[in-house]
């Protein structure tokens, strides 16, 4: 289920429209034929891999974790400056994978310390894998503004009715402005329903408040373009990522301020105020009660106390016979 979410995680700012099953139970297998993309995870024994039966497994993408291994169609176009990409992940997980050395002597108030800064530790190595995939889609999608169909309606309803039979990207003029190696991804991920979707939600937001994932992306390539002193300007050669040492500040902040403060104590409401006032008179009459009754048998000799104890049970006995619960009474009475 991890392996799954991580995926679906490094596609921001787009998002996952297909089916979507971390865990698919192994009664529900006969599901992998489905002719819609897909995200599944299988559970499978390590000495049965080679038993699994996947129907038209020669057109699926298959991420064996326990080996290691990934097996893609032979016509799946590689993504744009895929060895440089590969080469800064690794150096990025090992800058980040460096093993802490933890003295198992030490007093255990220190090993809370160590615990959050393992935790601290690796918050940043995923900030940092999942800005590295974000700065690559920004390179490729840095001018996508540029060719995005404005609509000619001025009514967010009017556009919804006619958004089928409409172009709302001008998909030639944006391949045609994109390095050839990059083609053959590029020309198959704007046709997917992710990249719609996200050109559907630029659009929409000119009525409304903009997708949160768009405006952060929108706000990351504007700070791009910048650097490069305008849209126009295309970078051939691969950049890495920089962006990830300063989000990291932000993880540190959260680590060391508290974000959780317990709320100031409520004030009695005024009925409850009220009554305990009324009940204050009351309870100081029983307490002088009490201690008054203290007082007078301290005062009292042996025979009054014999006396006093012998009445008592007196009345006990007559209340158990006035009030016998004895199964027979109970039977006469009902």
């Amino acid at each position: 289920m991890v392996v799954a979410e991580c995926i679906v995680a490094l596609l921001f700012p787009f998002t996952w429209q297909h089916v979507y099953v971390p865990i698919l139970p192994a009664s529900l297998h006969h599901f992998l034929d489905a002719p819609v993309p897909y995200i599944m995870g299988l559970c499978w024994p390590k000495e049965e891999r080679a038993q699994l039966s996947i129907p038209g497994e020669a057109n699926l993408c298959l991420v064996d974790i326990d080996n290691q291994v990934v097996e893609v169609p032979e016509d799946i176009p590689k993504f744009p400056c895929r060895n440089e990409l590969i080469t800064e992940l690794v150096d990025t997980l090992k800058t980040f994978g460096k093993s802490q050395k933890v003295d198992n002597d030490g007093a255990s108030r220190n090993r809370g310390k160590e615990e959050m800064r393992n935790y601290i530790d690796m918050l940043k190595l995923n900030n940092a894998v999942r800005e590295i995939f974000l700065c690559r889609f920004i390179h490729m999608f840095r001018s996508y503004e540029n060719f995005v169909i404005q609509p000619n309606q001025h009514d967010m309803e009017q556009w919804l009715s006619t958004r089928e039979t409409m172009q709302n990207f001008d998909k030639t003029a944006f391949l045609s402005d994109q390095p050839e190696p990059h083609l053959p991804f590029l020309s198959r991920f704007i046709e997917t329903q992710m990249f719609a979707t996200f050109i559907d939600n630029k659009i929409v937001s000119l009525w409304e408040e903009p997708d949160p994932y768009l405006k952060l992306f929108d706000a990351r390539m504007r700070l791009l373009n910048g650097e490069h002193c305008g849209d126009g300007v295309r970078v051939t050669t691969y950049e890495r990522c920089t962006t990830y040492q300063e989000t990291e500040t932000q993880i540190e902040k959260r680590a060391n301020n508290v974000d959780v403060v317990a709320p100031t104590p409520k004030p009695l409401d005024g009925p409850s105020a009220n009554r305990s006032r009324r009940r204050t008179p009351s309870a100081q009459w029983r307490r002088r009660d009490r201690r008054h009754q203290q007082a007078e048998h301290l005062q009292i000799n042996a025979d009054q106390r014999e006396k006093y104890i012998q009445e008592a049970r007196t009345k006990t006995i007559r209340n158990q016979k006035h009030y016998d619960v004895s199964p027979a009474s109970i039977s006469q009475t009902y």
